[in-house]
């Protein structure tokens, strides 16, 4: 896949290079589950470089990352798909993923790709919030309050939120990441009205 602009102002548009005509959403979707699995790997890697896995935990990662890496590779023969389309070029903000060999985990890089970012992002942790509104006809009809929190499990255990199983002797219920992370936000909020 390749996106294109046509002026400063024009959205980007994805759209395949040499896929088969008959592939419909299979790009974008493989496109996505390629992400997702590069952004595990990535993850792999840094409980690797952080002494977080046994040798167990690593071999059963690296055996499942390459059985999904091979998946992938299947179905875009089936589907008639280059798997290097699966990196879509966002222009100026450059590429979906990194090209291979480009990024490691941690490591500063000459060319940053939006995994890069979300790989970051997961590894220090990350509240997002914010409201969408969809209507029609000048009627706001749906209303939604969005809260995510982005982090890794690594980020959890490491900033203590998430206590081991044998070490949890408190009767009071752990204070959660996403409870310590989202407590001002929700204090600041207006209660909900019916």
């Amino acid at each position: 896949m390749s996106t294109t602009l046509n002026d400063s102002n024009a959205p980007l548009v994805p759209s395949p290079k040499s896929s088969s005509p008959d592939a419909g959403l299979a790009p974008l979707l493989l496109t996505v589950v390629e992400l997702v699995r590069q952004l595990m790997e990535a993850q792999v890697i840094r409980r690797m470089d952080a002494n977080q896995l046994s040798e167990d935990e690593l071999e059963r990662a690296a055996d499942s990352l390459q059985k999904l890496e091979e998946q992938i590779v299947r179905l875009c023969e089936i589907f008639e798909i280059d798997p290097a389309d699966l990196n879509i070029d966002l222009g100026e903000l450059g590429n979906l993923m990194p090209k291979d060999g480009d990024y490691y985990p941690g490591q500063p890089t000459d060319h940053p790709s939006i995994l890069e970012l979300l790989d970051r992002l997961l590894n220090k942790g990350i509240v997002i919030e914010g409201q969408v509104e969809l209507g029609l006809a000048q009627l706001n009809l749906i209303h939604a309050k969005l809260q995510l929190v982005l982090t890794s499990e690594l980020l959890c255990h490491s900033s203590g939120t998430v206590p081991a199983k044998s070490a949890q002797t408190d009767s009071r219920p752990p204070k959660s990441l996403h409870s310590q992370l989202l407590q001002p936000a929700l204090s600041q909020s207006p209660p909900p009205t019916s």
